[in-house]
């Protein structure tokens, strides 16, 4: 398969020490195509995909909670 989009957590680390997501979502989006990526490339059984499945679906599930929690301590600090 050919990945058209392709992204890696190294290239996520780096865009992000060199502060190039202007917005959130565009953070959210390049983990979340990571692990979509390694899906379609890798075989359902092979472990690269079956973790990234699970790590897929852990992000997912844990986003609301720390998106709460970015949002609480923007407050904390622009009342500061």
């Amino acid at each position: 398969k050919v990945i058209k989009r392709p992204m890696d957590l190294g290239t996520v680390r780096q865009k992000l020490e060199d502060g190039k997501y202007a917005k959130l979502e565009e953070f959210v989006e390049d983990v979340k195509l990571t692990f979509n990526n390694a899906i379609a490339f890798n075989p359902p059984e092979h472990p690269v995909n079956v973790w990234s499945s699970l790590l897929l679906k852990t992000f997912e599930s844990d986003l609301p909670k720390i998106l709460q929690k970015i949002k609480k301590e923007v407050r904390r600090r622009s009342d500061e």
